[in-house]
């Protein structure tokens, strides 16, 4: 639209801020910053915050105006935004062999289809960017305004496996592109998404040293596996096996502990799925530290293990001291609660369960969901649909191990449902999985101290 910004719409205007009392109103379009556009929100917030500034605004009825905003007082101007990025999210340029978002059906919601790579998703919301798609006003961007910290899928640094990985001649720059982040003060969290044959053994070496070799600016680096669901016919790579996950979790471990001998860190992580597959130990929260690469899997567990011994701290439960006793291996006749999770984490959630809870007086039972939709290699329980969990209750209930009528509850961790709705990846929502088994469905945060928390409350 000519003579506006797509995207800068007022949402809201903040009661007594400098933007009211400069007349901005809900429904008015930002144009201009002291002469200059803002891309985004924090554009908007670095053009505008710090002192007086001329803003330039078309108003609900089509007026051009422009006034003085003085927003110098620290509270900042005051304004919230219908949209995060005005000029429209960047979207992926490259055409990576283990992409999962290329794997998908069709029929999904339809935001799943969509794969960013905005650097500007990835400094608020932690999201893991390529950097093949940077203009050069994104890296001047990003070097006035520090945006910093930035993670990167890096995948490999031998410039034409990169490029290979990613399908894109510009993913073989990554070196370069690493070095200008550095220069330019940015801290880089890095990713490695693994194929074995592609990217790992001598590779995944090389990677790991020029990484290091940037240390403290490149800050950490986490190794997750390649998945592929059902959907994809032609698999790149051998899918993962346990004697792989066990050689990688090794030679991940061994780069770790010589970084730890250098600089009292460990550096690089591998992701829990390694270790479940592999059928190794965990580690201690206190190997992840700060728990940098958590938004990339990794560490999850052992800060599940950790919510739920704080939370038994608590509760006077040392040792297993008014721990509640340890279940029968006979599971209770007839179940009130459903504590529905994946493959990866039933394990987990059976065990905190039975560890916590008197499974037998307060009739719990934990259903592990085959992914069904996506196939047996997906176990995350973020990625179950709505009609995998309702197919297995219903299951439960022809083999008569439930009585859906006697049924008080299904507890679904928040991880399954679209951020801030009640949609599950298949576009079946809360209410309609409740209609299906005709059970009340309660969503909880995938936290040991919120599940905990419920199947000691009054509910049970």
């Amino acid at each position: 639209m000519q003579g506006t910004w797509y995207g800068a719409e007022v949402k809201r205007v903040l009661p007594g801020s400098p933007a009211e009392l400069a007349g901005i109103r809900q429904g008015d379009f930002i144009l201009k910053v002291n002469g200059e556009r803002p891309l985004d929100q924090l554009h908007f917030l670095f053009l505008a915050s710090g002192g007086p500034c001329e803003l330039e605004f078309r108003t609900r009825g089509g007026q051009v105006r422009r006034v003085l905003l003085d927003s110098d007082g620290g509270s900042g101007p005051g304004i919230e935004f219908s949209e995060l990025l005005f000029d429209g999210i960047r979207t992926c340029e490259n055409h990576c062999v283990f992409c999962f978002l290329r794997q998908l059906p069709r029929g999904l919601r339809p935001s799943l289809y969509l794969r960013d790579d905005d650097y500007r998703l990835s400094l608020l919301w932690g999201n893991f960017i390529t950097l093949t798609n940077l203009r050069e006003s994104d890296w001047r961007r990003i070097e006035r305004h520090r945006m910093s910290p930035l993670r990167v899928s890096v995948h490999a640094l031998v410039p034409d496996v990169r490029a290979r990985l990613m399908g894109n001649p510009k993913a073989g720059r990554i070196n370069e592109d690493l070095d200008r982040l550095v220069e330019s003060g940015i801290t880089v969290h890095a990713q490695i998404v693994l194929l074995r044959g592609w990217n790992d053994g001598d590779i995944l070496d090389d990677t790991l040293e020029g990484l290091f070799r940037r240390w403290p600016a490149v800050r950490s680096c986490g190794v997750v596996p390649a998945v592929y669901t059902r959907w994809r016919k032609c698999l790149p790579s051998p899918p993962r096996d346990p004697e792989w996950s066990r050689r990688v979790l090794a030679q991940v471990t061994s780069f770790a502990r010589g970084c730890m001998k250098k600089v009292r860190y460990p550096f690089v992580w591998a992701a829990d799925e390694f270790y479940l597959m592999a059928g190794e130990p965990v580690p201690q929260a206190g190997w992840y530290r700060d728990f940098p690469q958590y938004e990339n899997g990794i560490g999850l567990i052992a800060d599940f293990r950790r919510s739920a011994r704080i939370w038994a701290r608590k509760r006077g439960m040392f040792q297993g001291a008014g721990a509640a006793k340890t279940p029968s291996s006979a599971a209770p006749s007839q179940p009130e609660f459903l504590v529905v999770t994946g493959k990866m984490a039933f394990p987990e959630i059976s065990g905190l369960v039975q560890k916590y809870v008197d499974c037998e007086e307060r009739r719990i039972k934990v259903v592990e969901v085959e992914n069904v939709f996506f196939g047996p290699e997906v176990g995350a329980a973020g990625l179950l649909t709505g009609q995998d969990v309702a197919g297995a209750i219903l299951s439960m209930a022809r083999r008569g191990e439930i009585e859906l009528s006697k049924t008080k509850g299904i507890l679904l961790p928040d991880a399954c449902l679209k951020e801030g709705e009640n949609l599950f990846l298949d576009g079946l929502t809360v209410q309609d999985l409740e209609a299906i088994v005709g059970v009340k469905v309660f969503v909880l945060k995938a936290e040991a101290s919120q599940l905990l928390d419920f199947l000691h409350g009054a509910r049970c």
